[in-house]
């Protein structure tokens, strides 16, 4: 029996559903296995988690405004008309990925809950396995060399340069 059909339905899950299924699959599992992270006061909570929340705002919304300066779409199934190397993507090739993993930890640890924080891994190998090998195969037949050789400067979600 062939994974290539099922694989296929999973590259088709937009990145949102993955990081929703992954919040609110560790959110049930903590509500019905309470594992909390330990911490002490909700203060401590707001202490480790307001930066990560912070840091997940700034670097979405820097890379929305991003895509939006350079006239190109930021749905992830659509066809790029522009490669974009700059900003955010100097640092990161996934630079809204990254987002939703920090912003997915920052939960964790507000909801002080190790199984929303482990949903994290789940979410970066999904990311990884399903939405990224595509995206990045578009690039390659879109922009070709030009895409291979920022690829292998620049590191990928959980990742090292191509």
């Amino acid at each position: 029996m062939s994974t290539k059909p099922l694989k296929a339905t999973f590259e088709r899950i937009p990145p949102a559903v993955y990081f929703l299924v992954c919040l609110i699959s560790g959110w049930g599992l903590g509500f019905a296995w309470p594992v909390p992270l330990g911490f002490q006061t909700v203060f401590a909570q707001l202490a480790f988690g307001g930066p990560l929340c912070l840091a997940a705002i700034s670097i979405g919304a820097w890379t929305i405004h991003h895509f939006r300066r350079r006239h190109t779409s930021l749905e992830p199934f659509s066809t790029p008309t522009k490669l974009l190397t700059s900003g955010p993507f100097q640092c990161s090739r996934n630079p809204l990925y990254v987002a939703l993993a920090l912003t997915l930890i920052a939960m964790g640890v507000f909801l002080d809950s190790v199984w929303v924080l482990a949903s994290v891994l789940v979410l970066v190998f999904a990311l990884n396995h399903f939405i990224i090998p595509v995206e990045e195969a578009r690039l390659r037949e879109i922009f070709g060399g030009q895409y291979t050789a920022y690829a292998a400067l620049v590191r990928a979600l959980g990742g090292r340069p191509a």
